[in-house]
């Protein structure tokens, strides 16, 4: 993708994720068009309709509930999903697209894998020939294991598929309602109170919202044949997280609330990365991030 221009489609390029792709392959050079439901253009709209041929396709676009807790398990959320994901996937076909960089999610992964601490997940134990399934984690990875079982009929109609299950990414521009931005916020405003959900032992894999930019461009330029993880190999637990930005704060609640009773998803969650790491190494650190976010305010 270095030094040639190429002419490139980003669906939900106005979400979280969609907004830092569209912006790093702008500035690249490349002839980037963006659509996305907020910006008036809607997905089924524009597949039904459009007949171009892109180098390249990267698919972000999603249901966002801005109440969503821990897990999206709306079913009308999901079926929305599917369609956003059978609406890319028939007119890919239909106009014989070249490469299809799709997210999916490290929700696809077994939750009997997830249950101690330390397991770090990897590819390999998604049964990527869908011979054998074993319970991903909620309607979420359900929805996210059909988009990859549906990527196999691409490939065998000629299209280059790129998989990426990326962890818990993180970023200082996120949704208010996701963790990190929601601790951010709380510190930000000296709130006398922080909940966590759960007792906050809970361990997920953080990974800066660059450093998920730059290792999925690295992944697509170098050709990997995916899918492949996209995280640190690093264990956090939310405890951990807010200890960090409370640290590089210097500030303390009177009080954190441990809200027991609310789900709190899988206990353990991370990537195992040795794959990625033969071809990008993460380089944010979550202290750094959160002491260059704080120099800015």
């Amino acid at each position: 993708m270095v030094g040639y221009k190429m002419k490139i489609l980003v669906t939900g390029h106005m979400g979280f994720i969609g907004r830092h792709f569209y912006r790093k392959l702008c500035s690249m050079g490349h002839d980037v068009k963006g659509i996305d439901i907020s910006d008036g253009i809607s997905c089924e709209d524009f597949f039904s309709e459009n007949t171009e041929l892109f180098d390249y396709v990267y698919h972000f676009a999603c249901y966002v509930d801005p109440d969503v807790g821990v897990k999206n398990i709306k079913i009308s959320n999901i079926s929305y999903d599917l369609c956003l994901d059978s609406y890319l996937f028939s007119w890919a076909i239909r106009t014989s697209q070249k490469n299809i960089v799709y997210f999916s999610s490290s929700s696809v992964y077994p939750v009997s894998m997830q249950k101690k601490p330390g397991y770090k997940l990897k590819e390999s134990d998604l049964d990527c020939d869908f011979e054998e399934i074993k319970k991903p984690d909620n309607i979420y990875g359900w929805t996210k294991l059909t988009g990859e079982f549906f990527l196999k009929y691409l490939r065998e109609n000629g299209i280059n598929t790129f998989i990426f299950r990326p962890f818990s990414i993180y970023g200082e521009d996120q949704n208010s309602s996701f963790i990190f931005r929601s601790f951010l916020d709380a510190v930000c405003r000296r709130d006398k109170e922080i909940n966590i959900w759960g007792d906050g032992t809970q361990t997920r894999d953080f990974i800066h919202i660059e450093d998920v930019v730059n290792s999925v461009l690295k992944v697509v330029e170098s050709g990997y044949e995916t899918p492949i993880n996209i995280g640190t190999g690093v264990p956090m637990s939310i405890n951990e997280v807010l200890d960090v930005i409370l640290s590089e704060t210097k500030w303390k609640p009177l009080k954190i609330n441990y809200l027991l009773n609310k789900d709190i998803g899988e206990k353990h969650r991370c990537a195992d990365i040795s794959l990625l790491k033969k071809i990008y190494k993460p380089k944010y650190f979550m202290s750094s991030v959160v002491r260059d976010c704080f120099k800015r305010i």
